[in-house]
């Protein structure tokens, strides 16, 4: 019934990303040899020149030594997966090419790209023991990461790829903390974490409606449609369950309230605009009907109270044409439009959730 959508962020192929040369070499290659721990910055700097340094200037330079040294390790790591597994198994054909694509995505362009940051670092550190700016180098690495990472498939930013992304950020905090305001070093630096909080929002936000599209493949395997569609057949002022599937934002179990002495175990999804109420029942999830009554007051020339109005409720509720309390026992409630950023909040709230939806045409 449903067709999950592709991971793919945006634009440009897989082939076309790593077409970068696959015939690296890294013979002689420094960077292969590098320590795993951190070396003593002090120990290759003129005892006098440490002394003369401020303690902020000091701790400063420790952070700089090991972003920078922690960099030339990424780029290490990076270095071996392309030597040891990337290439031979392209060359020997060990697996079909697009298995190796996807086990190690943009790996050719990954390397390139902190390649070119490591060797920038290196070259600092051989220039002046103690580094005084480094704000201009990661801002401008962090403009140039921005987009590519942007624009690589969601799969393509491999796992160890995201773990030094979640490390730049913390870098450039810690170094803030210790650099002089009112600097193009604190300046540059303060863009340059910037770019990096909305990178990472911008991957976990990627990463996250990864997510939800399996999660709404997961679910669209085991829900059983029948009992809707068997009364909805023909009605077209029914919502057809082939146009809701398309993007989840947030799911949940819920307890559905029918009645004082009556309650559904269910479960809700929020689509961009629909919720669907499907209930559970062992290993699948139904989308039926469920009827509730309530008392209405006497008809004419009767004197009974006891009338009931059996009320029909649809599993599938219309955002656009649907308001909601936000207390649900409120006494005096206030109805509003649902909000979709706000709904998952509240639903994370509650364990046991109980869910008013006043419908109307």
């Amino acid at each position: 019934m449903v067709v999950t959508t592709t991971v793919y962020i945006n634009i440009q192929s897989q082939e076309s990303i790593s077409s970068i040369s696959e015939t690296r070499t890294y013979t002689d290659d420094s960077d292969m040899e590098a320590e795993q721990d951190t070396p003593n910055w002090q120990k290759r700097v003129d005892k006098d020149i440490v002394k003369k340094l401020k303690p902020k200037e000091v701790k400063k330079q420790e952070i700089i030594n090991e972003l920078f040294h922690t960099e030339r390790t990424h780029v290490r790591n990076l270095k071996v997966l392309d030597k040891v597994f990337y290439q031979p198994m392209l060359q020997e054909a060990v697996l079909p090419r697009e298995t190796v694509m996807y086990l190690f995505p943009n790996l050719p362009a990954l390397v390139e790209e902190h390649g070119v940051l490591n060797t920038q670092m290196k070259k600092d550190k051989k220039t002046s023991h103690v580094i005084h700016n480094v704000g201009n180098l990661l801002l401008q690495r962090e403009q140039e990461a921005n987009p590519l990472c942007r624009r690589l498939p969601l799969r393509g930013i491999i796992s160890t790829q995201m773990q030094r992304l979640t490390k730049y950020p913390l870098f450039i905090g810690q170094l803030l903390k210790y650099s002089q305001p009112n600097t193009d070093d604190y300046a540059q630096l303060d863009r340059a974490l910037q770019c990096c909080k909305d990178l990472l929002e911008y991957v976990n936000q990627a990463v996250r409606e990864a997510d939800n599209r399996q999660r709404l493949h997961e679910i669209s395997k085991k829900m059983d449609a029948t009992p809707y569609e068997r009364v909805t057949k023909g009605n077209p002022d029914e919502v057809n369950t082939s146009q809701i599937f398309h993007k989840l934002l947030y799911d949940s179990p819920l307890i559905w309230k029918l009645s004082r002495s009556k309650s559904l175990e269910m479960h809700a999804m929020l689509l961009e605009e629909y919720v669907v109420l499907l209930q559970k029942q062992d290993e699948k999830f139904i989308l039926k009907f469920h009827s509730t009554s309530s008392a209405v007051g006497p008809l004419q020339g009767e004197t009974s109270v006891n009338n009931n109005k059996r009320n029909t409720h649809s599993p599938i509720i219309t955002l656009s044409t649907t308001l909601c309390r936000q207390v649900a026992t409120s006494e005096y409630p206030r109805l509003h439009e649902p909000d979709v950023e706000v709904l998952p909040s509240f639903l994370k709230k509650k364990k046991k959730i109980v869910l008013f939806f006043i419908k109307i045409k």
